[in-house]
């Protein structure tokens, strides 16, 4: 983990613990203090700019840079954008003709479209944030969605519209589609690229984190990670509940 240039931090259940919706001190102060032992700190979230840039994430280090929607944005260290993967507005116009439960539209901001389903009442009571307004869908730029499930389409996954688009299962059992040239690992390969950076380190705990987690140097799962991510770790850190990053940190030698 020393050779390691950049440490990249999923959001949900790795910085974050989703139980209390808070940040320990103890997790606070170990990212920073990587920052002034000299290597870059990255964010690599599903979340989407409208759902994160008043996050306090943001507010508790001096981020080198931000992956979020799951790798359709990329943005430096100011926020600005690097890059974007958008979806085709036909492919979401043609989604809603054909998906009639309801669909949550994720880009600069978060709408839903087709109603308000009790599903989806549940999922953002869930998380304890507040529900999105329900929009007629006017080509806004969309760099992921989430439905229910791919029941409610015929033939499923199979349907002509999720052409070219793939899916993570997130947390709360809801499919997340987004383009084949998205994901968090692209992302990173490709921003990583761009700084010349050869060695990262990765913590995460979902499905969306498991090729991340996979492809780094040393790819830290989480003590409440998804089996998928588990999987493919070189090192299982405790819970985030009890500073998991701060336990592989010092596990690994990076901090005392």
């Amino acid at each position: 983990m020393k050779n390691t240039e950049i440490f990249y931090f999923d959001v949900d259940g790795t910085i974050l613990d989703n139980e209390t919706d808070l940040i320990s001190p103890e997790t606070i102060d170990s990212i920073n203090k990587l920052q002034s032992l000299g290597y870059k700190i990255a964010i690599s979230t599903g979340r989407p700019a409208g759902a994160f840039k008043d996050h306090p994430v943001r507010s508790i280090a001096n981020w080198d840079a931000y992956i979020l929607s799951n790798g359709g944005v990329t943005l430096d260290k100011d926020f600005n954008i690097r890059k974007n993967i958008t979806i085709d507005p036909q492919t979401i116009h043609t989604l809603i003709e054909n998906y009639k439960d309801t669909i949550l539209l994720e880009g600069e901001d978060v709408y839903l479209v087709n109603g308000a389903s009790q599903a989806m009442v549940d999922l953002f009571a869930e998380i304890n944030m507040e529900l999105p307004p329900v929009i007629e869908y006017d080509n806004q730029e969309v760099q992921k969605f989430i439905i229910t499930n791919f029941d409610a389409i015929e033939g499923g996954f199979d349907h002509p519209v999720f052409e070219g688009l793939t899916y993570e299962i997130n947390a709360h059992g809801r499919p997340e589609l987004y383009p084949e040239e998205s994901g968090k690992h692209i992302a990173i390969r490709n921003l990583n690229k761009e700084l010349g950076i050869t060695s990262y380190t990765y913590f995460g705990d979902g499905n969306n984190d498991a090729q991340a987690i996979k492809n780094a140097a040393v790819g830290v799962a989480m003590g409440n990670a998804f089996e998928e991510a588990i999987k493919h770790s070189d090192y299982v850190t405790t819970k985030v509940s009890d500073n998991g990053i701060t336990n592989a940190l010092k596990h690994y030698g990076i901090i005392e």
